[in-house]
């Protein structure tokens, strides 16, 4: 006013419908999310055959339940180790060591490696070993990486 004292009000409106629209899109699609993760983890958990998802640096990133029971090892033993170091570096097998370090940089990928291993506690795996390459998340690469327990099949022959 002329006295130099405020009278009145100032609104000042904004169309918020686009971001409430947003965001209710982005709940759904985390949902979405949440529930495809906690599907595949079920499918990878119920899978016999032990599996292990590797790294771009071959770093364990997960195992499923037949990995942890076949080897008797434990989650903290086992994520975030690299695949060489596990156990009492069992793993380091340069025909295993050449093929999963061509996977990524040349998108190859193996079947039906043969390698028996030796471990301390539970002794002789004769094991078939397939690797291939998997998105794991935007512009990362990994590699899932399935072993086949054929001891007592081979043990058969």
């Amino acid at each position: 006013t002329i006295d130099d004292v405020i009278d009145g009000v100032v609104l000042t409106f904004s169309d918020i419908t686009q971001l409430k629209k947003s965001t209710g899109e982005l709940r759904k699609l985390n949902a979405s999310m949440q529930a495809s993760k906690k599907y595949a983890e079920n499918i990878v958990d119920t899978v016999r055959e032990a599996l292990l998802v590797l790294d771009a640096d071959l770093h364990v990133i997960s195992a499923n339940r037949s990995f942890y029971s076949l080897f008797q090892v434990t989650k903290e033993e086992t994520e975030g180790r690299l695949i060489y170091d596990l156990g009492k570096r069992q793993w380091d097998n340069p025909a295993l060591r050449k093929l999963l370090e061509e996977v990524l940089p040349h998108d190859t990928h193996f079947d039906d490696l043969r390698v028996d291993f030796k471990f301390p506690n539970i002794g002789m795996k004769k094991t078939v070993l397939n690797a291939r390459r998997i998105d794991l998340a935007e512009n990362k690469k990994g590699i899932l990486f399935a072993i086949e327990d054929v001891t007592q099949a081979a043990g058969a022959e």
